[in-house]
């Protein structure tokens, strides 16, 4: 899997217009029924947070199975990952974007993009997960 992720870092550079070093080892998340995690951004704000993290540009997300309302094998409910601050409007800036999982999917953002997962509802979401510095 970091093979492949170290052979898009070309489209990520272009695309986000940043040069980039690595890409820190991925890893598989499992949230379980309940499970969520608050808004947060995947690059360190404060002096305090390590340099690694500091030195994040590009997250990248990888769902490995698909969200849906009905119960079934192989999926879950919920745990949207929610987008905040993509538009530069004061109204719009506090307002969440959620997307929907789908099995396969890449979704790749800036390392200082304030997300969030929201809580799963049913079944288990497994994402692979890995940053860019």
């Amino acid at each position: 899997m970091e093979k492949r992720l170290l052979a898009i870092r070309p489209d990520l550079e272009r695309h986000f217009n940043v040069e980039l070093r690595e890409c820190e080892q991925p890893c598989i998340a499992r949230y379980g029924v309940g499970s969520f995690f608050r808004p947060h951004a995947d690059s360190g704000v404060t002096a305090e947070s390590p340099q690694r993290v500091r030195d994040r540009k590009v997250s990248v997300v990888i769902f490995l199975n698909e969200a849906t309302e009905e119960v079934g094998p192989d999926c879950y409910g919920g745990g949207a990952l929610t987008f905040y601050g993509l538009v530069d409007d004061p109204v719009w800036r506090p307002m969440g974007f959620p997307l929907i999982g789908e099995t396969g999917l890449l979704v790749a953002f800036r390392a200082a993009t304030i997300h969030e997962v929201a809580p799963v509802t049913h079944g288990e979401r497994y994402t692979i997960v890995s940053r860019y510095s």
